[in-house]
């Protein structure tokens, strides 16, 4: 596991035993949400969500999209795809 990023009260993982398509994994003490970093013109969506609030996983979201392409530099760094 990669924390790749802390913002806004979340932190973004991505495990380096995952699974496609590629996606990470953002919490906060209070829950936590796997997101699609989406591939081409299709953008981020959420994929699971644990106990967050639908303005924190509206956040969780937001985030992802904000840093959408170092995510998926980070993703293919760690599996190399």
């Amino acid at each position: 596991m990669a924390t790749i990023l802390r913002a806004r009260d979340f932190r973004v993982v991505i495990y380096s035993n995952d699974h496609p398509p590629p996606h990470c994994h953002v919490m906060n003490p209070r829950g936590a949400a796997k997101i699609a970093l989406g591939e081409g013109p299709v953008r981020p969506w959420v994929m699971a969500s644990k106990r967050l609030a639908r303005q924190q996983l509206k956040q969780a979201l937001e985030l992802v999209i904000e840093h959408r392409e170092l995510l998926k530099r980070r993703w293919s760094d760690i599996h190399g795809q």
